[in-house]
């Protein structure tokens, strides 16, 4: 079986794993890095079950088998033996600046002139750990919704001096995966995918720091409510369709919103020892999942990803 090129990923968590999966789906050569060798094993072996359950109910992305699929990934130790290679790294390690900034130097020495550096960071734009590099027009940010291999949405964002061909390669490479790549016009802090998240965060715990609602029942509003529509309609698309078009949409209801904004608090920092904070926790706990009990939980909602994603598809809406 003869593979079409060989790519790197550097660190072997819930990302890492997740886009080696997708890299092997299209027949790449793939070589998960990690420090821990236990780690690297954990990996192997989620990689191993969720290829069998994807290939059981028909969602396996590719023309290989699951066993073909797997014989591509391998793991290494050494970051050098990892990335001589490829000509595609990219870096899954934890979300700290001065982690990033070390990884991408030591890349700097390691690979090729035109090997493409990415990134799955989910904040930090890549002006902040590529400036000062010898190959800082060759990075770029490719950053996923979690589970990237379920759902889709891939953010680019290249920095002020990537290479055009960088962003026109990767998005390449992530349609040829089976991924929905957008490709961001500048930098900015968060993208997009984290700015409309977090602003859904501070409402949610502002509704709950305010007692207007419990924990559970704000969950409701999205798990009953707004998910279920934004599965198949964007914002704009729903707006367009709640009354005669967009502008027809505003002009009804753009008082109401301007009103409910300046309603809002002003954003204060979220505080982890905070009494909102436990109460949010404690409900979740309870009424979702123990802290332990998370691993099995992320399985079941691998699972209804699944499912939706199947749907899609059946439906044409993929």
């Amino acid at each position: 079986m003869a593979s079409k090129g060989n790519i790197a990923v550097l660190g072997s968590g819930l990302i890492g794993r997740s886009f080696a999966m997708l890299y092997a789906s299209a027949g790449y050569m793939v070589k998960i890095y990690d420090i821990s060798e236990d780690m690297l094993k954990d990996a192997m072996s989620y990689i191993e079950q969720r290829f069998t359950a994807l290939q059981a109910n028909g969602l396996l992305k590719g023309k290989l088998t699951a066993e073909e699929q797997l014989k591509l990934i391998t793991v290494a130790t050494d970051m050098r033996d990892c990335v001589e290679s490829a000509f595609y790294v990219h870096e899954c390690v934890p979300e700290r600046l001065d982690l990033k900034k070390k990884v991408f130097g030591e890349l700097d020495k390691l690979v090729k002139s035109d090997t493409i550096l990415a990134s799955s960071t989910s904040c930090i734009p890549a002006s902040q750990f590529s400036e000062g590099l010898n190959l800082k027009n060759r990075c770029i940010v490719v950053h996923p919704i979690y589970p990237p291999y379920y759902a889709p949405l891939i953010e680019l964002i290249p920095a002020p001096w990537t290479d055009a061909d960088v962003s026109t390669r990767v998005k390449d490479l992530m349609e040829e995966v089976g991924s929905k790549p957008i490709v961001f016009k500048k930098e900015i802090l968060g993208f997009g995918i984290n700015r409309i998240q977090y602003a859904i965060i501070k409402v949610c715990w502002d509704l709950v720091e305010d007692d207007v609602l419990e924990p559970e029942d704000v969950e409701k509003i999205l798990k009953n409510g707004l998910g279920m529509r934004y599965a198949f309609t964007g914002q704009f698309e729903t707006m367009h369709m709640n009354g005669f078009g967009v502008t027809d949409n505003v002009d009804r209801y753009g008082p109401s919103i301007w009103a409910v904004l300046n309603d809002m608090k002003p954003v204060t920092e979220l505080k982890s020892d905070s009494d909102t904070a436990k109460k949010i926790h404690d409900a979740m706990c309870r009424t979702f999942s123990t802290v332990d009990g998370l691993p099995e939980k992320r399985k079941w909602r691998d699972d209804r990803l699944m499912a939706l994603a199947k749907l899609k598809k059946e439906m044409g809406d993929d």
